[in-house]
């Protein structure tokens, strides 16, 4: 291969291997959706926090990335920071300033603080819906709700222990850290795929898509499940290879790895637990007091 071409073919590759920041930009999308049972007409409100998530997510996002591109002098020095925080540097480089750096540091860990509670609590109901249909092990006690807060304990409790598993796993070794935190965008990206796959294998029937919801996108509803099943399956590819050459050990991707863990687990839970207690959904109906 000649210079040109491989100096393309590497351009492009880095395109495509940077495909995967953006998408940390959408991580926690479904977020909204795990409240759906603590909100009243989800139908409408849920699609809406969707819609509006992107549209804020996106224009901050634009106006903050394009602004650090144009202002960062150094990325080898970004990468390289005596900090172990690239993005520390970057705006040290943008301000010229440590008090104003050290400023967008603490704003940006104020910010980070208030979504780890959003993500705390999405991330209890998710898995006290699962035990509430009985389709995970000790369902009998992540189920229940506190008789006091009226909040799902033995759930936060639960996904407390594996946040303190995970804890573990950065103090032994940062890299198998980053592999599982990585996943998560392909682990979200197949979580929406499900549902657009056997929407479009029901050929999206009204006894699965009720023709009258706010949402139904008519005709193009083809389109958007077709896009989101498509790019699972290219993003499943892409962000699986190394960014680095050449590959060992440490820089090797093991998102594979974490992605087949999970479907054994998965399986596992399934085969010995809720094949046999899992009934569907559970859902109970609450009417307003005002109707």
């Amino acid at each position: 291969m000649s210079r040109p071409c491989a100096a393309q073919a590497i351009k492009q590759a880095v395109f495509l291997l940077g495909l995967i920041n953006p998408a940390y930009g959408f991580g926690g999308l479904d977020g909204a959706i795990h409240l759906a049972e603590d909100c009243f007409e989800p139908a409408k409100t849920v699609p809406r926090a969707l819609c509006y998530s992107l549209v804020v997510g996106f224009a901050t996002t634009f106006v903050l990335v394009v602004s650090m591109l144009y202002c960062v002098q150094d990325i080898d020095a970004a990468i390289l920071s005596r900090t172990g925080v690239p993005i520390y540097e970057v705006w040290l480089q943008a301000t010229g300033s440590r008090t104003a750096a050290t400023a967008f540091m603490a704003s940006m860990t104020a910010a980070a603080f208030i979504a780890c509670i959003g993500s705390v609590q999405t991330g209890s109901r998710l898995t006290w819906s699962f035990a509430r249909d009985d389709a995970m092990i000790l369902a009998k006690y992540i189920k229940l709700i506190h008789d006091h807060l009226g909040v799902p304990a033995w759930a936060l409790a639960f996904n407390a222990f594996w946040l303190l598993v995970l804890g573990c796993v950065y103090m032994v070794s940062t890299s198998a850290f980053n592999v599982v935190v990585g996943s998560a965008v392909l682990a979200e990206l197949i979580s929406f795929s499900f549902p657009a796959a056997l929407l479009m294998w029901r050929g999206r029937h009204a006894k699965y898509l009720p023709r009258n919801s706010p949402f139904n996108l008519g005709k193009f509803g083809w389109l958007t499940n077709a896009i989101v099943v498509g790019w699972t399956v290219f993003a499943l590819v892409i962000f699986s290879f190394p960014v680095v050459r050449p590959v060992t050990p440490r820089s090797m991707n093991y998102t594979s790895v974490v992605l087949a863990i999970m479907i054994v687990v998965s399986m596992l839970n399934w085969l010995f637990y809720a094949r046999k207690n899992y009934q569907g959904p559970n859902v109970t109906l609450f009417a307003r007091e005002d109707e």
